[in-house]
């Protein structure tokens, strides 16, 4: 009952076209490119700074990159982030039981896909 979603159909129907354009395998790479690039950056140039989490076989992780600055609430690395255009997550994600495990407060989550850059 009530008016089906026409515009919302119209929307995911397009938004299939464009990735099938891309295609799904050059934004994959393009994804595992840009977490193994954060991820080596964390790891060399901001260790003694980021403790990120995960796993570091990019086989087994998408394009999520949680993190912790050391000494910093994650909702202020977040806020922080924002003052300068970067867009991220912080809190829990809805994965409330994990961060309890892990001792976590929360994290920052940075999201990467195909519309992101190195930059």
């Amino acid at each position: 009952a009530g008016t089906p979603n026409v515009a919302g159909a119209v929307g995911l129907a397009e938004a299939a076209k464009y990735l099938m354009k891309i295609g799904m395998q050059n934004i994959r790479q393009h994804e595992k490119q840009l977490t193994q690039h954060m991820i080596k950056l964390m790891d060399e140039e901001l260790e003694d700074f980021v403790e990120h989490y995960g796993p570091r076989d990019m086989e087994l992780r998408g394009g999520i990159v949680p993190f912790n600055v050391k000494g910093m609430s994650h909702h202020a690395v977040a806020a922080f982030l924002d003052t300068e255009g970067i867009a991220v997550r912080s809190g829990m994600h809805c994965a409330h039981p994990l961060h309890y495990r892990l001792g976590l407060k929360g994290t920052v989550r940075a999201s990467l896909y195909i519309y992101n850059t190195k930059d």
